[in-house]
């Protein structure tokens, strides 16, 4: 379905005078259109990057990786001949050049001198953003093919690489629709199927994450497969290609505010000088662009920010797209996707052409972006974070390996620390407390200490200008905030780990972070007690499928010093199939986790239920269902998805709403409904699927809804919530609306407000929870959590009489963690629920109000979805 062939070329229209290597096959030779006249398949991108690799020694390709569905990903590197033939020299040159601390001056001056600087582009992390990676394809036949003395020299001074695709999953689902919906041709009506993407769309990838959100949550295979090739090579300069509204014309690298505020402000110059090359060029053209509008570089997942904390220069394109091969703007102007490629790569060869022209210069400020970090030298900041093992070290293991992922150096004390000097909070007062042995040291004086910074900092603040000025349109104009994604993220409180900020000199003995020792396995006469924590949910799966059975305890035990939380595991001996090596299989599952499991001959224990009571129950595997599709939100759905397959390794079953009417639920343990609109979900599931769930929750299922979705529950026609979700000052549906003041010298600025609104969004903060933990859905959650808040989501908490308040906001003064929450909003999101359970006849009714595993990096509260799973089937009915 390619558009009719132009009389001119793609490159004799946007490039004309350029010369070309015929010896180099174009994008006609190997699939019989040109550039720019069909959206490639991600099989058709990589048969033509191996076709130049094939026919160019300027050109090489390597497959670094696959999608979830198997889709290789791959990097195509375009230099000069001399360059591609020593590739594995340079790539040890950039390591040598991105840790300023073994670098001598001499070194560094030779280094600049001689070595071409990396531009690496990102492709389309949107799946039906695709301009990016036929752009790419085409800017590498360009460096690849071309004669001319400017592009030899673009080849001698820089080493260019082509993240080609990293969301082919995406891409294909997307390319699959448009080919099967748009007319042969295309068609640039805005209105037409073709460009109304059905659910899934092809933005995110198999598991519905954005990718584009996930370089620091590192979650998803291909975001972990790109960031190791990262951080193989340090690019200097580091483009990532997206798409917008096809109304919009191209955003030309220079971000809005509010910028990081830890990135220097050499940085935002750097981003200047860019976007003004990529201006000069479009002006030539007599193309249109803007800059600093929208697009904020504040959020560290962005595949502009996290390069940009690393020190290379992470820049943002963004391409007014046609969603299919044309579209007609409600100006008149038509946009084809030849057009849509061409800006992409006229874009790209500017930035590659500045990097060229400046070689020394960006190698240096990639350089001295890494030697700033080291040398932070504001003695009023806080220069290192210690992170405290607790009761449950192996939080700590889990959020140590993240940071090294991220490239961040991370140290582990081997004795404990007497007195030391530290913050709870990094603008609070010191204090002096012991640090325990085993606790994490993160020194931001290291090359990636931005990066550090950025995420283990309890908050990076807004600029207070800027939140005013977002105040001001919300109090006059009633706009939403100018924020373009969520505000806090720190991963200590996240992570449920408590930091602890040091600004002095600290000289005390650490060492690598390193896995413990898996303990010798020891036979039990009776039972094994595995203590909950961190890693039980994956840890009782994996004993699970390693075929024991386990046993849970509704209460806590103790055993001499030893306290194991209620929801611990119990492997009882007698349970397992004799011929089982029972202490092999328990100590081998274990020592995976970093988990040690205590054999014991006798239940009488000095605190809680002995093995023979009824508060020690069978644990076996439930049998969960989600729903699935529309009205479901995507990103809900994926992420719940996700974690059922692949943190936890268990199957569930998808059902679309419109089965749930005839759908036969009595095998089935757990339900979850995925957040989403209160009045759709009603509309798509219809009397007879509400009803059936009513009946099957009646029967003793468990029903959890996430988010939105909490509304469905206690909506009048469905009745399984006592809540309510609330308007501003707290009115709800059945409350009646304020009046106005009676005149307007009362208060003429409260007499224009609306009658009757929902509350401020929070913009994606960190909020404190109080959490039962003597009530199932906690078990295994601290007293008290951070958790993301990304709504304006209050609901009224239930009556003691109506069910559990499991997790409750702090009051306004302990509320907020860091990121932005308008004031009226803390003030009545305080004491509010986040967690709910209620009973319905023999079942039980899970409401979480919020995300629990948001973006797959809120790992704490996740496990509240394993104790609804788990637990609720087991403990709740």
């Amino acid at each position: 379905m390619a558009l009719a062939s132009s009389a001119a070329s793609f490159q004799q229209r946007f490039f004309s005078g350029a010369r070309f290597d015929a010896a180099v096959p174009d994008y006609r030779q190997v699939h019989g259109v040109d550039f720019g006249e069909q959206i490639s398949m991600s099989y058709e991108v990589l048969a033509f990057a191996r076709q130049l690799a094939a026919a160019s020694p300027r050109v090489h390709l390597e497959v670094h990786g696959h999608s979830l569905q198997k889709r290789p990903m791959a990097l195509l590197f375009v230099s000069s001949e001399t360059n591609i033939a020593k590739l594995q020299q340079l790539q040890a040159d950039y390591q040598a050049l991105a840790d300023p601390r073994t670098l001598e001056k001499a070194r560094l001056d030779q280094l600049v001198q001689k070595l071409p600087a990396l531009v690496w582009f990102l492709e389309s992390v949107h799946g039906d953003e695709p301009s990016g990676s036929d752009a790419g394809l085409f800017t590498a036949w360009y460096l690849a093919a071309g004669q001319d003395d400017a592009v030899a020299a673009l080849r001698d001074k820089t080493v260019v690489v082509f993240e080609l695709m990293q969301n082919p999953d995406g891409r294909d689902r997307f390319v699959h629709f448009s080919r099967d919906t748009r007319p042969v041709g295309g068609d640039a009506e805005s209105q037409g199927a073709h460009k109304q993407e059905s659910w899934p769309s092809g933005r995110l990838n198999h598991y519905l994450f954005d990718l584009n959100r996930d370089w620091f949550p590192q979650s998803q295979i291909e975001t972990r497969f790109k960031v190791d090739a990262y951080l193989k090579w340090f690019p200097h300069i580091t483009i990532d290609r997206h798409e917008m509204g096809g109304e919009s014309s191209f955003f030309a690298a220079f971000p809005s505010p509010p910028v990081n505020p830890l990135l220097p402000s050499e940085m935002t110059e750097a981003y200047r000088d860019l976007g003004q090359a990529i201006g000069k060029d479009f002006d030539a053209r007599r193309w249109d662009y803007f800059q600093g509008e929208i697009f904020d570089s504040f959020y560290p997942g962005y595949g502009e920010t996290w390069p940009s904390l690393h020190g290379s220069v992470g820049i943002l394109f963004e391409q007014g797209g046609t969603s299919g091969l044309k579209y007609r703007r409600k100006d008149g102007v038509l946009v084809t996707y030849a057009d849509a490629v061409a800006h992409q790569s006229v874009a790209g060869l500017a930035v590659i052409r500045h990097a060229a022209e400046n070689r020394d210069a960006v190698l240096r400020f990639f350089h001295d972006r890494r030697r700033g970090a080291i040398d932070y030298r504001d003695e009023t900041e806080v220069r290192r974070v210690f992170l405290l093992p607790g009761d449950d070290p192996t939080r700590l293991a889990a959020l140590g390996t993240l940071l090294e992922r991220q490239g961040i150096e991370v140290q582990q004390l081997s004795e404990d620390v007497r007195n030391a000097v530290v913050k709870k909070r990094s603008k609070g007062p010191n204090r002096k407390q012991d640090l325990p042995a085993g606790s994490l040291l993160v020194d931001f004086a290291q090359p990636a200490g931005l990066l550090a910074r950025t995420l283990l900092m309890d908050n990076v603040e807004l600029d207070p200008a800027f939140l005013e000025r977002q105040r001001d349109r919300f109090r006059h104009q009633r706009q939403g905030a100018k924020i373009y994604d969520i505000t806090a993220w720190s991963l200590p409180f996240v992570f449920g780990v408590e930091p602890r900020y040091s600004l002095g000199r600290w000289e005390g003995a650490a060492r690598a972070l390193t896995k413990p020792a898996a303990a010798a396995p020891q036979n039990a006469e009776l039972a094994y007690l595995i203590p909950r924590n961190f890693v039980t949910p994956r840890l009782s799966v994996d004993l699970l499928r390693a075929g024991l059975k386990l046993r849970v305890t509704g209460k806590a035990i103790r055993r001499q010093d030893t306290t194991f939380g209620a929801g611990s595991l119990i492997v009882k001996v007698a349970d397992q199939p004799g011929d089982t090596d029972v202490a092999k299989v328990v100590y081998q599952t274990c020592g995976r986790f970093g988990v040690t499991p205590t054999p014991i001959a006798s239940s009488w224990f000095d605190e809680g239920p002995a093995l023979g009571s009824r508060q020690v129950k069978p644990l076996p595997t439930p049998k969960v269902a989600l729903l699935w599709d529309a009205p479901a939100g995507q990103l809900s759905a994926g992420w719940l998805r996700f974690y059922f397959e692949q943190d936890l390794g268990i199957t569930p079953t998808l059902f679309r709403a419109g089965q749930m009417a005839s759908a036969d639920l009595r095998e089935f343990d757990v339900v979850f409904i995925p957040s989403g609109s209160a009045s759709t979900w009603l509309d798509r599931l219809g009397k007879e699927g509400v009803a059936n769930l009513k009946t099957w929750v009646a029967a003793g299922g468990v029903l959890a809804a996430l988010g939105a979705s909490c509304a469905f529950l206690a909506h009048q026609e469905v009745g399984l919530l006592a809540s309510a979700s609330e308007y501003r000052d707290g009115l709800v549906e059945t409350d009646q609306a304020t009046s106005h003041p009676k005149l307007p010298e009362d208060d003429p600025e409260d007499m224009v407000l609306p009658r009757r609104e929902r509350p401020q969004k929070a913009y994606g903060a960190l909020v404190n929870v109080a959490f039962d933990t003597s009530h199932w859905l906690a078990y295994g959650m601290p007293a008290q959590q951070a958790v993301l808040v990304e709504s304006n989501r209050i609901m009224r908490p239930l009556r003691l009489d109506q069910g559990r308040n499991v997790g409750r906001y702090l009051g306004r003064e302990e509320l907020v963690v860091s990121g932005y929450v308008p004031e009226a909003t803390g003030l009545q999101l305080a004491h509010k629920p986040y967690a709910m359970v209620a009973k319905h006849a023999r079942g039980v009714v899970v409401a979480l109000c919020e995300a629990p595993y948001y973006r797959g990096f809120t790992q704490s509260t996740a496990h509240l979805l394993y104790n609804t799973a788990f637990l609720g089937p087991v403990l709740g009915r």
